[in-house]
């Protein structure tokens, strides 16, 4: 009976593992356009305010960049277990003229957003109240 059960975990670790990795490779694969971000204290989504904001994401290895309106960043993410993420705020332009949308994006995938999800072309950051949905680009 012991055999059984340690097989039934060992085969769930592994599926469990598998679709993480999945997850990882996709998103690392692709630059993300942020369609929206909300925070705990708004009550709907924010949009960016204009057509054609480039406020974008793109995963290399283990560095993100962060496109914004005018600005950009670039420093270092970390991937951890059960689909948990940590952005490092890293190095930035400082051309300055970023929009109120752009600005409340990179607050809040700095200090609040741990985890992330990924389904088919959505990729969904949220932690600590925030959600951020970005759409594959």
């Amino acid at each position: 009976m012991r055999r059984i059960i340690f097989t039934c975990c060992i085969f769930s670790l592994l599926i469990i593992s598998t679709n993480c990795s999945k997850d990882k490779q996709a998103l690392t694969d692709s630059t993300w356009k942020v369609e929206s971000l909300r925070e705990h204290t708004d009550s709907v989504f924010l949009y960016p305010e204009y057509k054609g904001a480039t406020n974008v994401l793109a995963f290399k290895k283990k560095e993100y960049y962060l496109g914004l309106d005018v600005n950009s960043v670039v420093g270092e993410v970390k991937f951890k277990q059960n689909n948990g993420i940590e952005f490092k705020p890293g190095l930035t332009t400082l051309v300055g003229g970023d929009s109120p949308f752009a600005k409340k994006f990179e607050s809040i995938i700095f200090y609040k957003i741990n985890r992330y999800m990924v389904s088919g072309n959505l990729l969904i950051l949220t932690g600590n109240g925030a959600t951020i949905n970005l759409i594959k680009s």
